[in-house]
């Protein structure tokens, strides 16, 4: 080969095919600063959708590509799910684009199922469409979050749509970014896609950058500032305690405290006490007077990570004794007799639904978008033939079993007004003139929200009892199978536990709830 096919053949390698229906306006170091906003992204979403779907959540980009806006069309299913949010005070709008396989599963999940893989994307009720458009709304917040280092947006759900052809954003020829992610719900997997179209990215196409990263990363201090912030550190005001000692005891000394008993802390009065700074173990001190005025003096500083011997759970033994388990008074107690709750069992089993429903409400409330007050639950030993006297007007009775921790069931009835507020402002009305006639959308908005309520239930209980508890999805029983219900699960026990509760929804009147324990 001579010098002249050499110099033509590096002429040639100059020369590089371009598409312009394929026109590329970011640059790798862009890409890559897009993907790791994303990478950011899909961990917060992961953290998200596991907190909301109580399962294995794993979330992951897979790639990060521009192609034009007709192509991305083209790549998904003809019915998806396609959520269209506004990304203020950017121009455009972002769509993020949920498999129908991974959505299905999510709304199962909400729904209180197993988290099917059915697809019925083309033929959600309204009830489905509406659970999923407030799940993804909520996503906003992590897309906020994930964004802050770039710019702060306000990122809100504008659209919620079933049909690509019916979003046409953009024209086909425009570059977009399209972030892939990696979705596994429990065992199902799937992918979401986010369409970023270049008329949202360019402002802010100068910040994706390394250099603009490396100048903002090498920004100097700012001396003013540095020092009033040393200020206000130092004028800031920090909590200090002096412990003189812990005591445990029982619930049932607890309740028979009185003036003039003496509680032996762990403490010996020869050694020095902790002084804690914010709740953090800083200083060993000895107590004395100062000025007239009690005070302590720093003997030495506590050096390394101090451990807590009191982790605020109840041992094993704590429990039994609070359920009175197979103790001999028990034993002692006569068939008449175990019709009644002592005041001590009345007021731990009432403590125990006060925590655990108490977060109840708060889901609830999340749930309702509304305010939720709960009144401190009242219990009882009711007889079934009282029980269906006193719920002899339309009602819903919905069972709830434990399948991990307790054994049993949990049965909850609740009037069919009360019920008919709940799914009138589940399905977007106001609860004011809600329809008694409860048709299968109204049904499964109740039980939605039993399900959300004892999920929250069962969570406190595990904290309090420091082991698992886990519930069965809830079932409402028909007129039809609810007496056939009593009979067979309460064959050989005719009186049960009741735990009756008032909720007040808002500014509406007071609901009523009442929880039968087996």
């Amino acid at each position: 080969m001579d010098a002249e096919e050499l110099k033509q053949e590096e002429v040639e390698k100059k020369v590089r095919v371009y598409d312009f229906k394929r026109a590329l306006r970011f640059s790798k170091d862009q890409i890559r600063s897009i993907g790791r906003i994303h990478e950011n992204y899909a961990r917060l979403l992961t953290t998200f959708f596991f907190g909301q779907l109580r399962t294995y959540v794993n979330i992951a980009v897979a790639s990060v590509d521009q192609i034009p806006y007709e192509e991305f069309i083209r790549s998904i299913p003809k019915m998806t799910i396609l959520n269209v949010f506004s990304m203020t005070p950017l121009d455009g709008r972002v769509i993020m684009e949920v498999n129908p396989n991974i959505a299905y599963t999510m709304m199962d999940r909400v729904l209180g199922g197993k988290g099917g893989t059915e697809n019925k994307v083309d033929g959600l009720t309204e009830i489905e469409t509406m659970l999923m458009t407030q799940l993804f709304e909520k996503t906003g917040t992590s897309l906020h979050e994930a964004w802050a280092s770039l710019i702060d947006i306000q990122p809100e759900l504008e659209d919620f749509e079933v049909n690509p052809q019916f979003l046409q954003m953009v024209s086909p020829n425009e570059t977009v970014v399209v972030v892939s992610l990696n979705t596994t719900i429990g065992e199902v997997s799937g992918m979401i896609n986010i369409c970023i179209p270049h008329i949202v990215l360019e402002p802010v196409i100068p910040k994706l950058s390394v250099h603009y990263q490396m100048q903002t990363a090498t920004k100097k201090r700012d001396p003013d500032a540095y020092e009033k912030l040393t200020k206000n550190i130092q004028n800031a005001k920090i909590q200090a305690n002096a412990i003189l000692g812990h005591a445990q005891m029982t619930i049932h000394e607890f309740l028979h405290l009185k003036q003039n008993d003496v509680i032996t802390l762990n403490q010996s009065i020869d050694d020095p006490l902790i002084l804690m700074l914010n709740k953090e173990p800083k200083f060993y001190v000895q107590p004395g007077k100062y000025k007239n005025r009690t005070s302590v003096q720093i003997l030495e500083e506590i050096k390394g990570e101090m451990s807590m011997t009191n982790d605020g759970m109840l041992s094993q033994d704590e429990i039994d004794a609070l359920l009175n388990i197979g103790s001999d008074e028990a034993e002692e107690v006569s068939t008449d007799s175990a019709e009644e709750l002592t005041n001590l069992e009345e007021d731990t089993l009432g403590e125990i639904g006060n925590i655990s429903f108490g977060s109840s409400a708060t889901t609830l409330s999340t749930l309702l978008n509304q305010k939720v007050e709960i009144t401190t639950p009242t219990v009882c030993i009711m007889d079934k033939n009282k029980l269906i006297e006193k719920f002899e007007d339309d009602h819903i009775s919905v069972e709830v079993n434990y399948i991990e921790g307790f054994i049993g069931t949990n049965v909850f009835m609740i009037k069919v007004q009360d019920a008919a507020i709940i799914s009138d402002i589940m399905l977007g009305g106001d609860g004011s003139a809600p329809s008694m006639d409860l048709n299968e959308i109204h049904l499964s908005a109740v039980q939605e929200a039993m399900n959300q309520m004892m999920g929250a239930a069962a969570t406190s209980m595990s904290t309090i009892f420091n082991k698992r508890v886990d519930i069965s999805p809830p079932n409402i029983l028909s007129k039809e199978i609810e007496e056939e219900f009593f009979q067979k699960q309460f064959a050989d026990e005719h009186t049960y536990v009741k735990v009756s509760f008032h909720l007040k929804v808002g500014n509406l009147s007071t609901l009523i709830l009442c929880k039968l324990c087996h």
